[in-house]
């Protein structure tokens, strides 16, 4: 829908599909504004009706992505409502979500409690979605993450190239 595209380039912005609704405050909440549309892109992901395959639409493909990170918009309400649906899903409903967002500032502490969440999934499930606004996305690497799925918009090639090297 051109309303997830930006008005002067039309390029397709991460920041508006996951957007979340603010309260009476003016705060986040953790629901998506275009929640069908972001379920339908869960659907969509593990559709196997189509010719074309997506990441998690048979089992080979899951197996491919046994334990993957998602990098969401840096913003704890956007990975709570990820976290949610993920867990609400019929496929995703079944693998180890872990959100290592949070409002804590990033320090050793805070990255060595959410390496541990993440191994500690990995230990108890077949598969697994790591979520992540920023956290874990240097200097730290999961050996088990199989695959990132960078769904996040950003200017920066350090950034990236950081990120998409997570994956061993």
């Amino acid at each position: 829908p051109p309303e997830y595209h930006d008005a002067l380039d039309g390029a397709f912005k991460f920041h508006e599909m996951f957007r979340v609704h603010k309260d009476e405050e003016g705060k986040d909440i953790a629901k998506f504004v275009h929640q069908e549309m972001v379920v339908r892109f869960l659907d969509l992901l593990v559709n196997d009706s189509l010719d074309t395959k997506f990441p998690f639409s048979t089992k080979e493909y899951r197996n491919y992505n046994k334990h993957s990170l998602w990098l969401l918009p840096n913003r704890v309400k956007v990975i709570e409502a990820m976290e949610l649906l993920l867990k609400e899903h019929p496929v995703f409903g079944h693998f180890g979500i872990v959100n290592i967002s949070g409002n804590a500032p990033d320090d050793d502490s805070n990255d060595k409690d959410a390496k541990e969440r993440v191994k500690r999934s990995i230990k108890n499930y077949d598969h697994t979605i790591t979520l992540t606004g920023q956290r874990l996305t240097t200097g730290a690497s999961i050996p088990e993450w199989t695959a990132i799925f960078m769904m996040s918009d950003t200017g920066s090639a350090i950034t990236y190239l950081q990120t998409a090297f997570r994956c061993q």
